[in-house]
């Protein structure tokens, strides 16, 4: 509870109020050097130093000069639109329990608290909002076990304003979630009330940063506890393969027709379930999608790198170098079917280009590839050899392309194109 003044001057106090400070100091005489522009010549004087000490001279002069010291002191801030700010806080728990405040408050309600009916309106919806409810006090008296501490009026020289201070959400606490008999879990996730909007209550792990997924549950007491809930990647997850495939998988679990449990680590006990939770992903999709990132995950361990997944759409090309990059990882070929293949050639008179056209039947072609490396979502894996084989090969052309050689000059390109003479099988290997 903060009592809001609009200015402190430079004033001799002793057993009374004075001017605009009504702090209420007993049996003390104080010196107060600490006005406005006093403060401020220090500042521009660059001695912030001097200037934290004439505020720490200040708090200290007056904190325990409280009349229910010392189990009571006075809490005094500076707010840089509203002046000083000066309360009362109890020393301990002790203190509190043995000196309680009460009092009797005469204040405007403010337009927008209007729908309240009583007080306990008004706390219960700042405890909902997690917000401090402020009201300009018209009177107020205060008082410290036996002790009026306060008596105070607004006019047209001061303003009075009463602070109702709410208590925080419990914190969060680690919990599991987990599908079935452990069929899916998601380890560690801290989960605590997030909202409260009449009789639903948000639970959720929003404020968790270290997490890749936020989930939330949104229980309404009214309706048989009736429960939504929404998972998505966190803040700066949203483009990381882990994050996005623990969402997914959470999904498709969902539509497995799985019980859902919540367990509180500390104890290991159930603290929420939900009996065959449901979406309307549709399932083939959610299936593609979390097989698509499991693979990505193993390539992300087996080559030690980490993927920045697209903004947009998955590409064609972007499916191939997965497939490639899989059958590497376990040493086997990748196999398409070629159709045609149309290769470059730079004439070589030195060379047995002519016999090797020349006697070339159905064979194996092996190309290799200058590039040695497969570029994937903003990585680049490297290998030692790369090469692709063509099977049951035939030049097409193959007079045309012969007499062309004859007639070319060294260093001249010439195009050839090759197809299938029985399956058009090509391996195509990273080693």
């Amino acid at each position: 509870m903060g009592f809001i003044k609009n200015a402190l001057s430079s004033k001799k106090a002793k057993n009374k109020q004075k001017g605009k400070i009504n702090t209420n100091i007993q049996n003390s005489e104080i010196n107060i050097d600490l006005s406005h522009r006093h403060v401020l010549n220090l500042a521009r004087k660059g001695q912030v130093g001097e200037v934290i000490n004439e505020l720490d001279i200040l708090t200290r002069s007056v904190e325990n000069q409280h009349p229910c010291a010392p189990y009571w002191k006075y809490d005094i801030s500076l707010n840089r639109n509203e002046g000083i700010k000066i309360g009362h806080i109890p020393t301990s728990k002790e203190a509190f329990e043995k000196y309680p405040p009460r009092g009797n408050v005469r204040f405007k309600l403010p337009e927008e608290y209007k729908w309240a009916k009583n007080m306990s309106d008004l706390v219960n919806y700042g405890y909902e909002k997690q917000m401090p409810i402020t009201l300009d006090v018209e009177e107020l008296k205060l008082w410290i076990g036996e002790h009026l501490v306060e008596t105070m009026k607004s006019d047209e020289h001061s303003k009075c304003t009463l602070e109702i201070l709410n208590r925080e959400f419990p914190p969060a606490i680690p919990v599991k979630i987990e599908f079935g008999d452990n069929i899916f879990s998601i380890d560690y996730l801290e989960i605590g009330i997030t909202e409260i909007n009449g009789s639903k209550i948000t639970l959720s792990n929003e404020k968790e940063e270290s997490s890749r997924v936020v989930i939330k549950f949104i229980i309404d007491l009214e309706k048989n506890d009736e429960c939504r809930f929404f998972i998505d990647t966190n803040k700066g997850y949203e483009l990381n393969v882990e994050a996005n495939l623990l969402v997914s998988e959470f999904l498709e679990k969902c539509n497995q027709n799985l019980d859902m449990k919540i367990i509180y680590l500390k104890e290991g006990k159930v603290i929420i379930s939900f009996n065959n939770p449901n979406i309307e992903d549709n399932k083939v999709d959610l299936e593609k999608r979390s097989k698509l990132l499991k693979d990505l995950h193993r390539l992300e361990k087996h080559y030690d790198i980490e993927f920045t997944l697209p903004k947009d759409n998955i590409l064609e090309e972007d499916l191939e170098n997965i497939a490639i990059l899989l059958c590497a990882m376990e040493n086997k070929s990748y196999d398409i079917n070629y159709g045609s293949v149309t290769l470059t050639l730079e004439v070589n008179k030195d060379s047995n280009q002519y016999d090797m056209i020349k006697n070339m039947e159905k064979s194996m072609l092996r190309v290799d590839l200058n590039d040695k490396s497969i570029n994937l979502f903003n990585q680049s894996i490297n290998f030692t050899e790369a090469y692709r084989e063509f099977y049951n090969v035939k030049m097409k052309d193959k007079e045309r392309v012969l007499e062309k050689l004859e007639v070319l000059d060294n260093k001249d390109i010439i195009k050839l194109e090759l197809i299938a003479d029985g399956d058009d099988i090509c391996k195509i290997i990273y080693k």
